[in-house]
């Protein structure tokens, strides 16, 4: 329970962040040391809160311009930018999203509200039989594990859902039997991926 006072008082920081640059995170009684209670006191500024998340905020753009790179458009020919998620609130996203495709994001949606209005949108749509056309983009490689520890690409980034392939396997020759070990991510070795699952 304790970790979830935490948690809740972080998570209250950082949305308080997005308005002032200076927070207090204050949890009392977060454990015991013999007959004292110990209470969590911590002063924050925004500066030390973005130095912390930058490299997570780097890490979201470039996401966003490998997409914008598949789809082969850039900032400028997008008709808008709009946030989703409380961390989109954080005047650091915006400044730095700014920066990068040269032109502000919408301000006429809230982000936590955003997926809820687009959801509403795609109900409308479905409601009033207008066309809507839906298709799953896998945003992960998809690879079959070898035995020498190299994989075998099975479904490529940007595979468009649902899709199927074949492909040939041979069971060991000690006792007859398969094992195919299936992993996501864009590495040749197999433990450089994150495991999907065995069969």
């Amino acid at each position: 329970a304790t970790v979830e006072r935490i948690r809740f008082a972080a998570q209250m920081a950082k949305q308080q962040l997005s308005e002032v640059t200076e927070t207090t995170v204050d949890v009392p009684f977060i454990a015991k040391r013999g007959e004292e209670m110990l209470n969590m006191h911590v002063r924050l500024e925004r500066s030390t809160f973005e130095a912390l998340t930058e490299d997570l905020v780097t890490k979201t753009l470039n996401i966003v311009e490998e997409v914008l790179n598949r789809a082969e458009l850039t900032g400028s020919q997008l008709d808008d930018i709009i946030l989703a998620g409380g961390q989109t609130r954080s005047p650091n996203v915006r400044r730095l999203l700014i920066q990068r495709f040269g032109r502000k994001p919408s301000s006429t949606i809230h982000p936590d509200e955003a997926i809820a209005t687009g959801a509403s949108i795609v109900a409308h749509a479905l409601h009033t039989n207008k066309p809507l056309r839906f298709s799953g983009i896998l945003p992960v490689s998809i690879r079959l594990a070898m035995d020498d520890g190299s994989t075998q690409l099975i479904f490529s980034h940007g595979t468009e859902l649902p899709a199927e392939k074949r492909f040939r396997v041979y069971p060991s020759e000690d006792d007859n039997s398969i094992l195919l070990s299936f992993y996501r991510g864009e590495q040749e070795r197999a433990e450089d991926n994150s495991l999907l699952g065995t069969i």
